[in-house]
């Protein structure tokens, strides 16, 4: 499917309050884009635990929470950017499942994001202590669309190669033979 050009970006988070997944982190890129400019739409989707006033202090900055069983196809269809800010985290499905839907990535240069994401080329990996390097580099991929395209498309063909549902389920039967 092809994604309709739309005036808001939507940027994505998935994850949880757990530390490593760092959604506070998250929350923070996205008070200072949404400051800075209203064209940004934000979607956290997990378990959050969040209070009520706590979901309506973030609405403020166009954050939307979603529970963890929400439809990702859904939103991966509408959405321009997936955050993954996590520090040391195992392999990535979720970015995975993004590329795959033709999402661009910007994540910490951390864990086996590391191993996912060619900075420049299929994505973007930033220091994961540098708020201003991913507000910068959000900015920098959304406003020059010739290189977005170009990650984005590197991206999707590196994903249906690499991870190619039955080359795992080949690997999976060689580990149990």
């Amino acid at each position: 499917l092809k994604k309709k050009k739309k005036l808001k970006k939507y940027i994505l988070y998935i994850g949880n309050n757990n530390f490593q997944k760092r959604s506070y982190f998250f929350i923070n890129i996205a008070k200072e884009l949404f400051i800075n400019s209203k064209n940004y739409e934000f979607h956290m989707v997990g378990d959050f635990n969040f209070k009520n006033s706590q979901i309506k202090r973030l609405s403020k900055f166009n954050i939307k929470i979603h529970e963890k069983r929400f439809d990702l196809r859904r939103l991966f269809l509408s959405a321009d950017l997936l955050i993954a800010p996590a520090i040391n985290e195992g392999f990535g499905r979720i970015i995975v499942e993004a590329m795959l839907n033709k999402v661009l990535v910007i994540a910490s240069n951390s864990g086996a994001h590391k191993e996912i994401i060619i900075d420049k080329f299929n994505g973007r990996l930033i220091r994961s202590d540098s708020l201003k390097m991913f507000k910068k580099v959000i900015k920098d991929v959304l406003s020059n669309e010739k290189i977005f395209k170009h990650m984005v498309t590197n991206a999707y063909m590196i994903s249906i190669k690499r991870y190619n549902i039955d080359e795992y389920l080949n690997s999976f039967k060689k580990i149990y033979k």
